[in-house]
């Protein structure tokens, strides 16, 4: 009984563990600023597949390639050749959580071959990449590590877990006694 109580607060509090996996996202991409949406991605749910694979954009930039993990987003030019971003106020990326954990910090990984002119987290649900302006190189890959944060609900049983499991210890050790 107590290995039982013991193994649901371990599945609860592993359960407290923030990731995008399982999350609805969109990615869309926009073009002069940050209002102007130059082509809108489709809603998908984050899995271990590509989720925006190339040609995703025809408009945009067909041959950008967004994949989402747990807890990164991997922007990749899969053309032979560099890919250049027009000047503008914002020409760029903004991934958009539908539903999932928020986001409290984004920073590009140090093991990007192409640097965004600047990233951004804004209402914790928003990530904006502006590239504008920039040139990528063939095959290059921008990498942005992001820290979600759990859900209320997540971390409301977290909450409830532990006192519910010191509380069965507890009567256990008064009826041993």
């Amino acid at each position: 009984m107590v290995l039982a109580a013991v193994a649901a607060a371990v599945f609860i509090t592993a359960s407290a563990k923030a990731g995008l996996l399982g999350s609805v996202v969109n990615v869309s991409a926009y073009f002069p600023n940050t209002s102007t949406i130059f082509e809108a991605g489709s809603n998908v749910t984050v899995s271990s597949a590509i989720e925006y694979p190339a040609d995703s954009f025809l408009q945009y930039d067909r041959f950008a390639q967004i994949d989402i993990t747990d807890n990164q987003v991997i922007i990749k030019n899969t053309l032979n050749m560099p890919a250049s971003f027009n000047s503008a106020l914002f020409n760029g990326f903004v991934l958009t959580i539908i539903s999932g954990p928020t986001i409290s910090s984004a920073v590009v990984d140090p093991s990007s071959q192409a640097d965004p002119v600047w990233i951004a987290v804004v209402t914790g649900n928003k990530l904006y990449v502006n590239f504008e302006g920039e040139t990528v190189a063939a095959g290059a890959s921008t990498i942005i590590d992001i820290n979600p944060i759990p859900e209320p609900s997540t971390m409301s049983l977290v909450g409830l877990g532990f006192p519910l499991l010191f509380a069965f210890l507890r009567s256990k050790s008064r009826l041993s006694a």
